[in-house]
């Protein structure tokens, strides 16, 4: 019951505000043994897992999992090291300097010899930096609702009637879903122009987690499988070849480095243009192609062949396909 009550109050703030400092204060509090120096995502500690891990200096990127077996009593611990998207770890594995690949199962303790870069007084700035644009979005947030409110305030005021109230109230919907949705499109500008010109990506990263759930907010999921879905993507910047059928979730990323080839079909797998490894983002444009299948994912720099199958659950590459790999 708590850990369903801890991952639904995470909702609306992860949406602006992951791998922030704000989390480790509230992870802390619910007993997860961590330093301020790592980052990581609230939802992959439910409260009642946290005592069973440690943590230090280390990145954990989103959809991490471990192990808590009945009668292993060492904790789990993460040192020094950067983890995938999408990794399990077992109970009482010790990953030690280590760098982990996406979709990986670590059954067994790594001990690598990555060295750990402690950060300059200048990466300490930009970190504190990313917190003041958390805020700073976190306002902005609120004043995209001002646009749909005031319209259906207007109508209540000047109509009484009860229909008139539901068209109202389906225009504002449809005004708020259109204002999200150029909302995004602004942070991503902003995102690009920031870690481009500047070098500072604490934009990006909040880009990063909005563009997995504004499109949710504004009801994009309402055109997957249709030949709309593709507007919304060149409206953020991607480029659509031809054909798309999509139905991948909140799975894509960094829309203006996407490119979707013809005939490409997309069954909730994760196509994005960045990877990470210790919070140092690397960009760079993914071309998805062929049918990629449940739980596969491609990153930055990958450059599918048509048609051919990837996955399913795996990292795919540009060489590997279901017909010359076999799957796990």
């Amino acid at each position: 019951v708590c850990d369903y009550h801890y991952e639904l109050s995470l909702l609306f703030p992860h949406t602006f505000a992951s791998f922030t400092k704000f989390w480790h204060i509230v992870m802390w509090f619910h007993g997860l043994d961590t330093d301020f120096e790592t980052l990581s995502d609230p939802y992959s500690f439910p409260p009642s897992k946290m005592n069973g891990i440690k943590l230090r200096r280390s990145f954990v990127s989103f959809g991490f999992s471990f192990g808590d077996q009945e009668g292993i009593k060492d904790k789990v611990e993460i040192i020094e090291s950067s983890i995938g998207y999408r990794v399990f770890v077992e109970a009482g594995v010790k990953i030690h300097k280590a760098l982990l690949r996406p979709q990986v199962y670590a059954e067994a303790s790594m001990y690598d010899e990555h060295e750990y870069t402690h950060k300059t007084l200048m990466e300490k700035l930009v970190e504190h930096a990313h917190e003041v644009v958390v805020a700073i979005e976190f306002v902005a947030l609120f004043w995209t609702l001002v646009p749909s409110f005031e319209l259906l305030s207007w109508i209540v005021n000047h109509y009484s009637s009860p229909a008139v109230f539901g068209v109202g109230l389906f225009v504002a919907l449809v005004v708020q879903c259109f204002v999200w949705t150029c909302y995004l499109w602004i942070v991503q500008a902003a995102s690009v122009v920031t870690s481009r010109l500047m070098k500072f990506d604490g934009v990006y990263m909040t880009f990063i987690t909005l563009g997995a759930s504004i499109p949710v907010w504004s009801f994009w999921w309402l055109f997957w499988g249709t030949p709309m879905f593709p507007l919304f993507l060149r409206f953020m910047g991607s480029k659509v070849e031809g054909r798309l059928l999509y139905h991948g979730g909140t799975a894509l990323q960094d829309y203006f480095n996407l490119t979707f080839a013809d005939k490409t079909v997309i069954d909730d797998g994760k196509v994005i243009g960045h990877s990470a490894v210790f919070k140092r983002l690397r960009y760079g444009p993914t071309r998805a192609a062929g049918l990629i299948q449940p739980g596969s994912i491609v990153i930055a720099g990958d450059s599918l062949d048509d048609g051919k199958e990837y996955g399913p659950w795996r990292l795919v590459r540009g060489q590997d396909s279901a017909n010359s790999v076999p799957s796990p």
